[in-house]
């Protein structure tokens, strides 16, 4: 029993040791940033202003290359830079 435990634990170990890791898949409208920022810049959103030296565009490449996505095409249709919001929501819900 305990020789067949240990070969089950054995087998375990090596087989989470050979994982290959996941990466964040970059979302594919990534190329929508400076479109977006422009696009709240205009409306005057503060999402759309530097926040310590880092660029609008900067931060929405660097979010969606780290997987996370801003959902660019919703924020391209907003009107009111409260609706950003809904955006983030719409995602959210989608995902459940």
């Amino acid at each position: 029993m305990f020789k067949a435990l240990m070969t089950i634990l054995v087998i375990l170990f090596i087989a989470g040791c050979t994982t290959v890791p996941v990466f964040p898949t970059e979302p594919d409208d990534t190329y929508l940033c400076p479109q977006v920022c422009l696009h709240l810049q205009v409306l005057q959103c503060e999402s759309g202003k530097p926040v310590d030296g880092v660029t609008c565009e900067q931060f929405c490449v660097e979010t969606q290359q780290a997987g996370h996505s801003l959902d660019l095409s919703c924020v391209l249709t907003i009107l009111d830079c409260n609706a950003i919001n809904s955006c983030t929501h719409n995602r959210h819900e989608q995902n459940k």
